[in-house]
């Protein structure tokens, strides 16, 4: 192999990397927005809106985008290489993963969809709290952002889940913890674009 093709192949792999990782920071935006698009829904209409059969499969599609965000969060190694960041995005992933049956399931039985559903609230909390935790050590990235899996995390179980119990405003309460994947997805995107980023 000579020395040309040697030096192309790590830039090759760079390149297909940013790719992938781009790839799942658009996802993480899309994931937020469907959240965003449920916050207008007034709570009367809510529960209406939820039965509709055809949301079921919309819904999954959201949190398979979550996913490739959280891969990219996890590529981009913005959480550290530490054994908490990892499990973390780990966990966060199976919970949307636990989610996403779950969504269609609904539609039809909810004993078994609720079991999924409350599998995977603690799952993706705790996971990107960990996460979160693991950014803020690892210092690779600075301002407001390095908050964002942190808070995305801590949002579930501080406004979330009142709104849940209380049954008050919930599509808000969906729709403001997208705006958490939009802003982690942006903010992946502007930082594999920077030629400044941190490994």
């Amino acid at each position: 192999m000579s020395t040309a093709t040697a030096a192309v192949m790590p830039a090759n792999r760079a390149s297909w990397r940013t790719r992938v990782i781009r790839a799942g920071a658009a996802a993480s935006i899309a994931s937020g927005l469907i959240g965003l698009a449920l916050a207008p829904v007034p709570e009367p209409y809510l529960a209406a809106w939820f039965r509709q059969p055809v949301l079921g499969p919309v819904l999954a599609a959201e949190h398979l985008l979550a996913v490739a965000g959280l891969i990219a969060l996890w590529l981009s190694k913005a959480c550290g290489d530490g054994l908490l960041s990892k499990a973390g995005i780990g966990m966060a992933v199976f919970g949307q993963l636990a989610w996403t049956p779950a969504e269609v399931i609904w539609r039809f039985s909810h004993p078994p969809a609720n079991f999924l559903f409350e599998l995977g609230l603690p799952l993706i909390a705790v996971g990107l709290i960990f996460a979160g935790i693991g950014m803020l050590r690892a210092r690779r990235w600075d301002g407001w952002q390095r908050f964002l899996p942190l808070a995305t995390g801590l949002y579930l179980p501080i406004v979330f889940l009142p709104a849940e119990a209380l049954k008050f405003q919930r599509g808000l309460a969906i729709g403001i913890w997208g705006i958490g994947f939009v802003l982690l997805g942006a903010a992946i995107w502007v930082r594999e674009a920077s030629p400044r980023r941190e490994r």
